[in-house]
């Protein structure tokens, strides 16, 4: 590809970070302080620097398969069809629970200001029906009006942090200590954290349109990858200083305004906009989280790996996969109105994506075995240490047993047996109708 058809290194950095930072910034600094207390921002560094070598690895296997920035590719390409399918509907199954964990962060967020603010108290079942369709009927539209509904979701997205990394100074608590206890509790906050770096995939997938050297697009992920951690923790800590333990851990992020010494009036419309774009940053992200995720749906029924494959390949006007955008609606209004925890979505989304990884890590180190390249084996074999640890500790937030463990993980579970089987029953019905 010509340089002129390739975006520089800084332009790749500011991308990468818009990608990077998430809606999860907004959810977890609330659940991470109720299970470490001050020591809870420590999460974010953590799990950035575990997370480092995978990080590292995926952006090889991408710039290996440039335009091809799905693992339903890697894993098919580097191991078979069916191993490809399995890390693709892993991929899909674990971002439906994303979908669901933004959303109910969404429900709680606008459903309490509503009842604060109004003292109108909206059913549960009512939202979760017009949110839901509200954000199908939107994912239907053409991917330009998506583009320049999530330029706005930045603008919002990049407001509320700026400004509470800003002003935290103001508000250094003199009682900040970071106790013994919260320091050991930090095991529990990693997979709680972990939420916040999903999405760095999407920047390994434009790895290989960025000018100059190859070395640029590793470059340009690590800085933005470090600008995110640290963002990421200068909110938190932020928060903790001006909100303290007991109140980050009860009011969450959103309550953070009321803490701040202003006059009234000001600080009305400050909590207005502050509400409003916190709102605003969960709905685009939503909305974000459907477009994508359809969009593997709809490349597994492409290559009529699914049921209703047919169905699902259909497109619109605007060239979206309107069934599979549909399906990915229905899919997650059933879960949100089956549960309300964040914590146990949390949990299937991370066994779901590192399962993926595992697939894809693997795929990469027997490129790099056939290829004698023992120097990136290091790094690959980091990274399945990595996804070891962080899989440890999602299992050990799942539940207080084995059981209780395995029944949190029943949806995941569920979904990829049901995946699979419908896989080889389309497969070996295949192989009938050819020997005929």
């Amino acid at each position: 590809m010509e340089d002129k058809n390739k975006i520089s290194i800084w332009t790749a950095i500011l991308i990468n970070i818009n990608i990077m930072v998430g809606a999860g910034i907004f959810v977890y600094p609330q659940l991470m302080t109720q299970k470490a207390g001050y020591a809870s921002f420590l999460g974010w560094p953590i799990v950035a620097l575990i997370f480092l070598p995978v990080v590292l690895s995926i952006a090889t296997i991408a710039r290996m398969f440039p335009g091809q920035g799905s693992f339903y590719a890697y894993a098919k390409n580097l191991i078979s069809p069916t191993v490809g399918f399995a890390s693709g509907w892993l991929f899909f199954s674990a971002y439906i629970c994303t979908s669901s964990i933004l959303t109910l962060a969404f429900r709680n967020t606008i459903l309490g200001v509503i009842s604060s603010n109004l003292g109108v108290n909206v059913p549960i079942f009512l939202f979760n029906i017009i949110f839901i369709s509200l954000v199908t009927l939107l994912s239907f539209l053409s991917i330009n009006i998506f583009a320049k509904i999530q330029n706005i979701g930045t603008v919002l997205k990049i407001i509320p942090l700026i400004f509470i990394v800003a002003i935290f100074l103001f508000y250094l608590n003199p009682d900040f200590k970071i106790a013994s206890d919260g320091l050991s509790e930090l095991g529990l906050v990693i997979p709680l954290a972990l939420f916040g770096y999903w999405g760095f995939e999407c920047c390994c997938a434009i790895s290989h349109l960025i000018k100059g050297r190859k070395s640029n697009a590793s470059t340009a992920i690590l800085l933005a990858f470090g600008i995110t951690t640290f963002v990421y923790t200068a909110f938190h800590f932020g928060l903790l200083n001006i909100m303290g333990v007991e109140n980050l851990a009860k009011y969450g992020v959103i309550g953070v305004i009321n803490f701040l010494v202003m006059p009234a009036a000001i600080k009305t419309i400050i909590v207005f906009f502050f509400s409003f774009a916190i709102a605003t940053v969960f709905l685009f992200s939503v909305f974000g989280m459907f477009t994508t995720n359809s969009s593997t749906l709809h490349a597994l029924a492409d290559e009529n790996l699914l049921p209703f494959s047919k169905q699902l390949k259909k497109t619109n006007k605007f060239d979206r996969p309107w069934v599979a955008i549909l399906a990915q609606g229905i899919l997650t209004f059933c879960i949100i109105s089956a549960t309300d925890s964040i914590v146990f979505l949390n949990t299937n989304t991370n066994f779901g994506i590192l399962s993926t990884f595992f697939i894809t890590l693997f795929a990469l180190l027997s490129m790099q075995i056939k290829s004698k390249n023992y120097k990136q084996m290091i790094i690959t074999l980091l990274a399945f240490v990595s996804c070891g640890l962080f899989s440890y500790y999602s299992w050990m937030d799942a539940g207080k047993d084995c059981l209780s463990r395995f029944i949190g993980l029943s949806p995941l579970l569920i979904a990829f047996v049901l995946g699979m089987g419908s896989y080889f029953y389309i497969k070996n019905k295949s192989k009938l109708a050819q020997a005929r």
